[in-house]
């Protein structure tokens, strides 16, 4: 992994960016560091390894000890919003809870899922590692509704829908 000392010499960070202080083979000073990949993240690459532009970022400032095994989440859920401020270290259990629905999901609402035995939308929560039935409806919104509250409930500020977010 690249230190804090080698970013500060090979890069300035600038409004969510890192931008080269270094000239190399087509590579001029002050060209902006990285791509978007497909998934949505900036990704560069650096002495031959890919790395994702948060990590970089936040070792930027943090130091190049402050990660570990550990995950950054981008606190407001955007993949390329690499503002500092929006960076933060977490576990790999709260980086999940600040997802939105997996693309598996049927009904497109996290948390929620159609019981063919009772014809009921269910809505459900994990919370360390098991989940816990919410109650059956009628609507699948409702169902998702009780699932936001729980989420704030039990995930705080980890939460996808911690300070509004309102999208599925």
């Amino acid at each position: 992994m690249i230190t804090q000392k080698e970013l500060h010499e090979t890069f300035e960070y600038k409004d969510g960016n890192l931008y080269w202080k270094i000239s190399k083979p087509r590579v001029k000073i002050g060209n902006k560091f990285g791509w978007k990949h497909k998934k949505g993240y900036i990704l560069g690459e650096l002495n031959g390894k890919e790395y994702k532009i948060h990590r970089l970022i936040y070792i930027y400032f943090n130091g190049d000890d402050s990660i570990g095994d550990l995950f950054i989440d981008h606190v407001n859920s955007i993949k390329d919003d690499n503002h500092i401020e929006n960076l933060r270290v977490v576990t790999n259990k709260q980086n999940q809870y600040n997802k939105k629905h997996c693309k598996n999901n049927k009904l497109g609402l996290k948390g929620v899922s159609f019981c063919k035995l009772t014809k009921k939308y269910v809505s459900y929560i994990s919370i360390n590692g098991k989940n816990k039935a919410l109650g059956y409806f009628e609507d699948p919104l409702i169902a998702f509704e009780e699932y936001k509250k729980a989420s704030i409930e039990y995930h705080g500020e980890y939460s996808y829908y911690y300070g509004g977010k309102n999208d599925n």
